[in-house]
């Protein structure tokens, strides 16, 4: 992969599902909101990818990854740093997840799809289940809390350990306890507090991101879910995302007290200067530092003139 990216290999729209009740809605409501939760963690919180790519699945894909005790196919991708996460999303109401059952899930694939454990035969690659349910007995040795930590190597179950390719110990990971509350709660807290939605905005982003993964499941875009895009949906509901990586490394000029004095005092600062002198970065910054007391501040690119600023 040239940029980092996720592919998520979600299922067919519940609908098409004929009649495989409201566990399979919900088992593909939890996928929905897994993929929400990873676009905004890894894609704009983190920034370790530039994309989410969501993928439809055939009826037959759909029955399986959503059957509750069935193992289902890989969820999705991740190139980030130096390796290839492999990531799937598993709703289970009943009994914890067991070794046996965990290994299941590693070897499960089809024709179309290849097992995450043939995926793990690449040294770069590694596993990471997302799943409702509690680990139980030695499993519990593949728990993490986030997404990029993994067990230590000698925590591996050895029926799993015998079981991977060379190197494989150490590179599979189970996120626990992850039930729709949880996500939810994930959820909110980023959307309130990394992306600063208004209380009363964040449910109602959460739904519109939720429905354009649905819209990219069905095949909008190519599948393909940009930063841009996310960007976009948290800017509608008065959220505020930084414009680049470089405002992270961001150098204050030894002016910078005076632009904040005039935006405190006038509400308005006019930056002059040669081109290349950073005009464009500080405006951007200032924009920034301002946004995080002023919730619902707008950045405005005016392009046509004085008329379009009057306008805004």
């Amino acid at each position: 992969m040239t940029q980092n990216a996720i592919k998520e290999e979600c299922s067919a729209s519940p609908a098409q599902n004929g009649g495989s009740g409201k566990d399979a809605v919900a088992g593909y409501e939890y996928q929905i909101d897994v993929s929400v939760w990873l676009a905004l963690d890894l894609v704009l919180a983190s920034k370790l990818a530039q994309q989410i790519v969501l993928e439809p699945a055939s009826q037959e894909d759909l029955e399986a990854d959503l059957a509750e005790y069935e193992p289902g196919s890989v969820t999705g991708t991740l190139a980030v740093g130096g390796y290839r996460l492999v990531v799937q999303a598993k709703l289970r109401s009943g009994d914890a997840w067991t070794v046996k059952g965990v290994l299941a899930l590693l070897k499960h694939g089809s024709d179309r799809r290849q097992p995450a454990i043939e995926r793990l035969a690449d040294p770069q690659a590694r596993y990471l289940l997302v799943t409702s349910a509690a680990l139980n007995g030695k499993a519990r040795g593949l728990a993490v809390q986030r997404v990029g930590a993994w067990p230590a190597d000698g925590k591996t179950p050895s029926l799993i350990r015998r079981a991977l390719p060379p190197n494989g110990v150490g590179r599979v990971a189970v996120m626990g306890n992850q039930d729709s509350e949880r996500l939810d709660w994930r959820i909110r807290q980023l959307l309130t507090d990394s992306f600063r939605i208004p209380t009363s905005q964040w449910r109602q982003c959460h739904q519109a991101l939720r429905e354009q993964a649905r819209q990219r499941i069905s095949g909008a875009a190519g599948g393909s879910w940009h930063r841009a895009d996310l960007e976009a949906v948290i800017r509608v509901h008065q959220g505020y995302v930084a414009s680049s990586p470089e405002l992270d490394a961001y150098v204050y000029p030894s002016q910078w007290g005076r632009l904040e004095a005039a935006m405190a005092e006038r509400h308005a600062v006019l930056i002059v200067g040669q081109s290349g002198t950073g005009k464009t970065m500080a405006a951007k910054k200032l924009y920034e530092k301002l946004a995080e007391a002023i919730p619902g501040l707008a950045y405005v690119a005016i392009t046509h003139g004085p008329q379009q600023l009057a306008s805004d």
